[in-house]
């Protein structure tokens, strides 16, 4: 579809560094997986500062104080990544982020993207625990259905701006 574009969270990032701190150290804090965490922390300070933001606002505010900490982040990856071994978890954290740079940054470009999709699971997860437990879809359509009902309530909740009977409403006049 055109003009919609892929935003991958940092969260996810972040767990790739916190996967790789050592578990053995008394004090990881000057380790690599440490700076990358470090540098994960201060985008998501930033973002709760501007949460409250017009969309138009947020977008500034990240290009201003956001985007020079993602600057010196790939000038740090790139710079790591020459020194770790391959195939450590340090590595598969830094290949993530080499990989998925231009996805990782999408967000940028839209003050209504989020940096981390953290809410968007957290609201399927209940969804997610009962769905081999669920015996009602009894086939792919079955499913599929479960799958768009469950996501049209979620969204509705999340929104505030229809009630789920008036979502589920809507929803089931459709064809």
């Amino acid at each position: 579809m055109k003009d919609i574009h892929h935003c991958l969270c940092w969260a996810h990032l972040r767990r790739y560094f916190s996967d790789a701190l050592p578990k053995d150290m008394k004090s990881p804090e000057a380790t690599l997986p440490a700076t990358g965490i470090a540098y994960c922390n201060q985008l998501f300070e930033w973002e709760r500062e501007f949460k409250n933001l017009t969309p138009e606002d947020r977008k500034i505010k990240r290009l201003e104080k956001e985007k020079p900490v993602l600057e010196a982040f790939w000038s740090w990856v790139e710079s790591a990544n020459e020194k770790v071994l391959p195939k450590s978890n340090i590595w598969k954290a830094l290949q993530y982020d080499l990989n998925l740079k231009e996805k990782l940054e999408t967000y940028l470009e839209d003050g209504n993207c989020v940096i981390s999709n953290n809410i968007a699971e957290n609201s399927i997860w209940p969804f997610t625990l009962g769905r081999k437990n669920w015996t009602f879809c009894g086939n792919p359509e079955g499913a599929n259905a479960s799958v768009c009902v469950y996501s049209l309530v979620e969204t509705a909740k999340a929104n505030g701006e229809l009630t789920i009977d008036r979502a589920l409403e809507t929803y089931l006049k459709k064809e």
